[in-house]
């Protein structure tokens, strides 16, 4: 399966927005930044620097590096994290599992090597879920709303192939997520470049299977 790199799509969102030419450069000068170093790690000058703008241009158009921050994350969250769980579905139904475990492990290595090639700004994501009730909401609201009904319903149709125990797309979510906020705060006390990620990701879709289907 192939991963994405958020700030890739998130450069392609900007370019297709109407923001004044120095609005798009902060923007795309963060998202590099803080990707690549994190956001405690970054200044705005670092970020006025990147972009070849002056640092007074940032607070033009931002209040201060916390506002640059949630107009970084608020198309992550809004449409560019529900675009890439779209992509998964359709990887997952172009390829068919020997069984339900094969289908859980290749699911949790994907989400794994996602976490890792966007390790910074989904830290950041995650971060925010923890402090910024309205963000949770709105992630929460498109998991289980109508809005994204169609996605659901196809999903549903997926787990039913693999798992006849009438599992759901929402207690599907839920075991993943619970098993990724677990990994990731186990990610944070080891040293990254030395974790064997392939394994681990094979052990976290045993556990995910072994959940779904006890």
């Amino acid at each position: 399966m192939t991963t994405t790199k958020i700030d890739q799509h998130f450069a392609n969102w900007v370019a297709q927005q109407t923001f004044q030419p120095a609005k798009q450069k902060a923007l795309l000068a963060a998202s590099q930044l803080f990707s690549t170093q994190g956001y405690a790690a970054t200044s705005t000058a670092q970020i006025a620097k990147t972009a070849g703008i002056g640092e007074g241009t940032i607070f033009k158009y931002f209040k201060n590096k916390a506002g640059l921050l949630q107009a970084v994350l608020a198309p992550i969250t809004s449409t560019l994290i529900p675009n890439f769980q779209h992509d998964v579905l359709v990887q997952l139904k172009g390829q068919s599992y020997p069984s339900s475990l094969a289908f859980c492990q290749s699911l949790m290595t994907e989400r794994l090597q996602f976490l890792r090639q966007n390790w910074y700004l989904m830290a950041l994501v995650l971060d925010q879920l923890l402090v910024n009730p309205p963000l949770r909401e709105q992630l929460q609201q498109f998991a289980t709303t109508n809005g994204n009904q169609a996605f659901i319903t196809e999903f549903n149709q997926l787990l039913d192939h693999y798992f006849p125990t009438n599992i759901t797309y929402q207690t599907f979510l839920l075991e993943v997520c619970r098993l990724l906020f677990g990994e990731y705060f186990k990610l944070m006390t080891v040293n990254r470049d030395n974790f064997d990620w392939e394994t681990e990701s094979q052990k976290l879709g045993a556990q995910l299977n072994i959940y779904l289907t006890m």
